[in-house]
Formats: structure tokens, sequence, C-alpha cells
């Protein structure tokens, strides 16, 4: 699996119908199958994952934020916002939070005083530490429903789809470019 061809958009902008993509029925089929199973598996997870971040003091956004800082090192708060998806105002808002709380720090850049660059704490890299030693536990408990087999080809599986998923460049949409 690979990305889109150089010039080609990235899935989530595809703006004409998949079957041209070269997209056959039986793959559709599988894929909107899949879509209602990722759903479902999203939904719990983010209920059982929301109550245990309450316990820490932190937002799924929040959350987030720390998980896209540990990913990349530092960022500026540009580059946090649109990696959320969310206004330079909003971003600005979880990461002050996050700042009270000792999960991240910031820096103004010396060249360029404008340029303000945030970095994840130790703390916040415990924190994200729990929350994996948390999901390990939940995704064990059904992980442990199917046997060895099963279990070692759909962790594969999902790593390859994972992986060039993440792979895919960010495209922002025309909306997101007319007010960038």
């Amino acid at each position: 699996m690979t990305a889109p061809p150089a010039g080609k958009a990235a899935p989530g902008n595809v703006k004409q119908p998949l079957k041209e993509n070269g997209m056959d029925e039986d793959l559709r089929k599988d894929a909107r199958e899949l879509v209602v199973h990722v759903r479902r598996v999203r939904v719990g997870y983010l209920r059982y994952m929301t109550r245990d971040l309450e316990r820490e003091g932190l937002s799924l956004a929040q959350y987030t934020a720390l998980a896209i800082l540990q990913e990349t090192g530092e960022m500026t708060m540009g580059a946090i916002a649109e990696a959320l998806g969310v206004t330079m105002g909003a971003g600005t808002n979880i990461i002050d939070k996050l700042i009270r709380g000792g999960h991240t720090s910031r820096e103004r850049d010396t060249g360029d005083r404008r340029l303000v660059t945030v970095t994840i704490t130790d703390k916040g890299r415990q924190v994200l530490e729990q929350v994996v030693d948390w999901a390990t536990d939940y995704l064990g408990f059904y992980l442990s429903k199917l046997d060895r087999e099963e279990r070692k080809s759909f962790v594969r599986t999902y790593g390859k789809v994972a992986h060039d998923i993440a792979s895919v460049p960010y495209v922002p949409s025309e909306s997101e470019q007319a007010t960038g």
C-alpha cells in the first residue's frame, strides 16, 4: 500500500466517485463495512478514553495535541492548530491548558519573536504512557477473544492500513486554504 500518486488528491479529498479511482464494487463493499466497524470501535474506545482522560484532567483535544507533539517533536502554534483541525485561537486555548498542567512548554524563537514553538514535557510523556497502558488493557480484553493466529493477523493487517493512512500528507480543504 502506498500514498496516492503525485498530483492525485489524498483519499479524503477525492472529488470524483470512488469507482473512477479504481475501486470495484467488492472493494467498495468491504471498505464500507470497515467504515461501520471502525466507527463502532471508535465510539466505544473514545467513550472509554474520555472517562480515563477526565481522571487526568485532560480533554480528548488536549490528549490529541500531546500525541501529535510526541510524534513530531516541537511544533509551532499554527502547525498544532492545523494538525488538530481547529482555529489558531482554539489551538492556543488547548495548549494554554496543557502548559498550566505542566504537560507542554512554550518558547518564543530567539530569531523571530512572533514564532512560538511548543514541546511536550516529561509529565506530558508520562500521561501519554499511562493512556497507552489503559488503552492496552481495554483493547487487550477484546483481542483476547481471538485465537493467537487471528490476533496476530488482525494486528499486522491493521498496522499496514494505519501506516498507510498516517503517511498520506494532509491536504487542506478549499475552505481551509481560503481562510489559511
